[in-house]
């Protein structure tokens, strides 16, 4: 059995503004010399933003009467670049064991102002679906199985989930950056998920969220479709697993810097095919969740919640996405 190590420096790093620990960036704690530097050991951190290291006498004393190293730390990106480091603040003669809990400004993260959406992209997978009967069918009957009586939607409404493509978030604030969007009294989603994540994101962007899930609530009557699925670990788990696999078993490739998300609209089932290519109205429909069940035509879409302004660009239909069965079928009439 290997000798522990006799000293050990721990903590966390973590965004300052939302205290949400950040995973994915090496921390290096050096001693402090008069010439030379000496490295302690080195360690990522791991998806709540911890971090440990373990070092032993030697890895600092060049002299007998080094008894104690003097730290202070360093805050890399994957790619090495330095964030921040304590090298201001060294801890002299440390003690055997030390905690560090350090605080970035989202500044100093990528992305940390916003989760930017590929918009050329996210057109280049609806289109990649939409064009291949068969990807678009297995993915709107295996979501339907997945959703059939676990989820409430009126017998007069019906539901398309729509694709959005973004920039891969390096880090876990990049996923929570953004203003909460809030109906009424009532704040949706949770606060521990972000409202452009209403849906079903990627795996491995779900693995991240999940790590910040605190309950699992129960629905509550009246309550929008993508709201039921992300109060239901099971059963958003089961359909991004679903999504995910039916775009890799169709040749669906996802570029490793971006990730999506598909987001549901509810509305009223049309009489007639025509009202299926009407704009959904976006004031409801930006927020991927808070779709109005009886939806308007509109010419705005809106570029956030709450404080930015609007930008004029044409808001998705409900045949720009994964229609529920029963509309591919009525759709598909249309398809030359």
């Amino acid at each position: 059995m290997e000798k522990q190590k006799a000293f050990r420096i721990y903590g966390k790093v973590r965004e300052s503004e939302s205290k949400i620990g950040v995973p994915g960036l090496i921390v290096e704690a050096l001693d402090k010399d008069l010439i030379f530097d000496d490295r302690l050991g080195s360690v990522t951190t791991d998806i709540d933003g911890n971090f440990e290291i373990r070092y032993d006498k030697e890895d600092f004393q060049e002299l007998f009467f080094d008894q104690r190293p003097d730290i202070y730390l360093r805050i890399k990106t994957p790619d090495g670049k330095l964030v921040y480091t304590t090298e201001d603040k060294v801890r002299y003669g440390a003690n055997r064991t030390e905690e560090f809990v350090i605080n970035l400004p989202k500044k100093l993260l990528k992305g940390g102002e916003n989760m930017k959406e590929k918009i050329e992209d996210s057109r280049e997978l609806r289109d990649r679906i939409l064009r291949d009967k068969e990807l678009l069918r297995d993915l709107s009957e295996r979501i339907a199985e997945v959703l059939k009586g676990r989820v409430e939607i009126e017998e007069d409404e019906t539901y398309t989930f729509v694709p959005f493509v973004y920039e891969k978030p390096v880090f876990a604030p990049e996923i929570f950056a953004g203003a909460a969007w809030r109906v009424g009294k009532t704040e949706r989603p949770p606060w521990w998920w972000p409202w452009w994540w209403i849906g079903l994101p990627a795996p491995e962007i779900l693995l991240h969220l999940e790590k910040y899930r605190v309950t699992e609530l129960t629905p509550e009557p009246d309550m929008p479709l993508g709201e039921q699925i992300i109060r239901n670990k099971e059963l958003i788990g089961e359909l991004s697993d679903v999504v995910s696999n039916v775009l890799k078993e169709h040749g669906v490739v996802i570029s490793e810097d971006v990730t999506y998300v598909f987001s549901p609209i509810v509305y009223k089932k049309p009489t007639f095919a025509h009202e299926m290519f009407v704009s959904v109205s976006p004031s409801k429909f930006a927020p991927m969740v808070f779709a109005d069940p009886n939806p308007q035509p509109a010419r705005w879409l809106w570029a956030s919640a709450v404080s930015s302004p609007v930008i004029p660009l044409p808001p998705p239909t409900p045949i720009d996405g994964i229609p529920a069965p029963e509309m591919l079928y009525a759709l598909d009439k249309f398809r030359f």
